[in-house]
């Protein structure tokens, strides 16, 4: 059986040895709303699940019962640097320029220092 948000957000509070007073302090979300979430009388929006699953340093999909990794995930670096062979073409002012002329220009500066 799939574990509710309640479930969840009470293990997370346990884990973490915190207090739903001390997370309603910590979160600005009132005590009486937590309350509710903790009982499963209601299930939060996506913004409160989100300040919830900072506070707490678990992940939100978890925290919904979607996941089984408690874990927040890591941002990923999705910018990828590319090597620049002497195959490669690229376009400057409507100019094309071959990876070689640039790495060309880019020893011919680095042996002016």
């Amino acid at each position: 059986m799939k574990e509710t948000f309640a479930d969840r957000l009470n293990l997370a509070l346990k884990n973490k040895n915190i207090s739903a007073a001390a997370l309603s302090r910590q979160t600005g979300i009132s005590k009486g709303m937590l309350s509710d979430y903790l009982h499963n009388k209601h299930v939060p929006k996506q913004d409160k699940v989100y300040i919830l699953a900072q506070a707490l340093q678990v992940n939100t999909q978890w925290l919904l019962g979607y996941e089984d990794n408690m874990e927040p995930q890591q941002k990923k670096n999705t910018e990828t640097a590319h090597k620049i062979t002497s195959k490669d073409i690229f376009t400057a002012n409507g100019q094309k320029i071959t990876g070689q002329e640039i790495l060309d220009l880019i020893n011919e500066r680095l042996n002016q220092k």
